[in-house]
């Protein structure tokens, strides 16, 4: 599970588009099984990860918006046992049937690699979604 919450600042501005840097804190919550007829294991974790990057938007026509947007953040100590990356980038549309209703799709990719006094995660999402958009 990952909730977001950021901060998008727009420094360039035009009615056809816009482009702007984005600050980002994400709960992410992780639970991991393994098992075998041998042994099994389990795994959980709660972090807040940060992230910075960069969104914008396009409008090529009146009714159809396309958005890009990627964060990316590395922390590390400078030591190998610890260390933080993440990536994220999604690119999407909306195409508006009517002002307050229309429809939206994109494709998300989503890494995450952890490295704690020994104990690595790598979390990877990758996908392509839809969904609808109503306005009021």
């Amino acid at each position: 599970t990952v909730m977001r919450l950021g901060y998008e600042w727009d420094f360039f501005y035009r009615p056809r588009g816009y482009v702007g840097a984005l600050v980002e804190i994400r709960q992410t919550s992780l639970s991991a099984a393994l098992s075998s007829f041998l042994a099994s294991g389990e795994i959980t974790g709660d972090a807040p990860l940060p992230a910075l990057g960069l969104a914008g938007r396009i409008y090529p026509i009146r009714q159809l918006a396309i958005d890009v947007q990627g964060s990316i953040l590395k922390l590390t100590d400078f030591t190998p046992d610890h260390s933080f990356h993440t990536l994220d980038f999604e690119v999407a549309g909306t195409y508006n049937f009517l002002r307050t209703v229309g429809v939206s799709a994109g494709w998300r990719r989503m890494n995450t690699n952890l490295t704690f006094d020994g104990d690595r995660g790598d979390l990877r999402f990758a996908g392509v979604w839809i969904g609808g958009v109503v306005r009021y």
